[in-house]
């Protein structure tokens, strides 16, 4: 795999594109360096620098003793893999476990490996969305609910596998920022949902100083048919559309309470929709 990884970067340096940041995964442990050819290439050990030491203006490193590698093309020259581009991201902003829509170009098809990642701006922790519905151009997430509020640059970091390496390539970085979550609000996806194909995921965000969370489902003749308690964040459960004695129920509306178990204060509510597809 080393050889095949050197004739990789080899040929990325025969043709040019814009720049971009791959890491490359699976290749297998080598050793020595090759200098020259393109100043601003960067291949780190596991642990993303945590062995050698990084690439210089002469060209790239390769170092012993790792399995997996990170590539930088930071120059104009790079590889033949297609580049995610974000266009817009709506809303803005939004408090965690919001939906939001990302459209652009170049995703992929299905997400697959691929992902969608919000970095904090001050504290460089980086937080991975959870996917809704995933296209070439179009994707629908969720803000990821253990964001802290602030303000976060979001990326496409599309996947892709050739010659028996997997490359992520990243996308322009587009400004977002988390709100505090107000109480009282309920996060619900997806919503409608399909018991048959996945099950509903809910959240709480904002638990309002509770402790012990309890996330009670009734039907519309308010007899409880779900009842499931968290203790400690993050304060969500899943539901797969059946009632407490492991049957499944009818398509319909059901109607979500939060509730803090110390108290029986509600916390939030919420509808989800059944639809058997």
């Amino acid at each position: 795999m080393g050889r095949n990884l050197v004739l990789l970067l080899l040929l990325a340096l025969l043709i040019g594109s814009p720049a971009a940041a791959y890491q490359i995964t699976g290749g297998a442990a080598n050793s020595g360096s090759l200098a020259g050819g393109s100043a601003g290439y960067n291949i780190q050990g596991a642990g993303y620098g945590s062995a050698g030491t990084f690439g210089t203006s002469s060209g790239y490193s390769l170092f012993s003793g790792s399995a997996n590698w990170l590539l930088l093309f930071t120059t104009a020259a790079s590889a033949t893999f297609d580049t995610p581009a974000i266009l817009s991201i709506t809303p803005d902003a939004g408090p965690p476990g919001a939906k939001f829509t990302v459209i652009g170009s170049k995703f992929g098809a299905a997400q697959g490996g691929s992902s969608l990642v919000f970095e904090n701006d001050l504290t460089h922790i980086t937080y991975t969305a959870a996917i809704l519905s995933w296209s070439d151009t179009l994707i629908e997430a969720i803000r990821p609910n253990l964001a802290t509020s602030g303000s976060y640059t979001v990326k496409v970091i599309r996947s892709t596998f050739l010659s028996g390496a997997t490359y992520f390539v990243d996308s322009n970085a587009v400004a977002q920022r988390i709100n505090a979550a107000a109480a009282g609000e309920a996060t619900v996806y997806p919503n409608p949902f399909n018991p048959l194909a996945a099950p509903i995921n809910l959240l709480i965000a904002n638990t309002s100083g509770a402790t012990n969370v309890g996330f009670y489902i009734y039907d519309m003749t308010a007899e409880l048919v779900s009842r499931q308690i968290v203790s400690a964040a993050p304060y969500s459960v899943t539901w797969d559309g059946k009632d407490r004695s492991g049957a499944q129920l009818a398509d319909g509306v059901y109607l979500l309470r939060v509730v803090n178990e110390d108290t029986h204060a509600l916390i939030a509510k919420g509808k989800i929709l059944l639809v058997k597809k």
